[in-house]
């Protein structure tokens, strides 16, 4: 019986801070169960740039970032491409930013920093698997 190759996403990884950038971007790489096509940003503004030219089938943003935080990339997201799966990626726990980011851009998953990689990746995968419709 042949080993089934595990699915390619297209991530989106929105960060300000290039250390973390970095960090989210190779803890994906490395999942086993799936393959991450990532593309990253350090600005939520040139995320919705990158958006504008190609589909994702998730964004995970980083909350706090300058000209817009990440619900509000969020939920631009959410209404304009309403197919793509939101996460948040914070390292502030509020729970106000948690209820913020659930009614206003109906993330899907919130991440806390520092995050543990094996769960960081289970967590994108099931949000990958049950969140994206199959026709994108």
């Amino acid at each position: 019986m042949s080993e089934v190759a595990p699915e390619e996403f297209r991530i989106l990884v929105v960060d300000d801070e290039q250390e973390v950038l970095d960090a989210l971007a190779l803890t994906l790489r490395r999942a086993k169960n799936f393959r991450a096509k990532l593309t990253t940003a350090n600005d939520p503004l040139r995320a919705l740039e990158v958006l504008e030219r190609e589909r994702f089938h998730l964004v995970l943003a980083d909350y706090r970032m300058p000209n817009m935080n990440g619900v509000e990339l969020l939920k631009t997201v959410r209404e304009r491409w309403p197919e793509t799966v939101r996460a948040l990626v914070t390292g502030y726990s509020d729970v106000e930013i948690a209820m913020e980011a659930m009614d206003k851009a109906k993330i899907h998953y919130y991440v806390q920093k520092p995050w543990n990689n094996d769960e960081l990746r289970l967590t994108v995968y099931e949000a990958l698997k049950g969140g994206w419709s199959k026709g994108g």
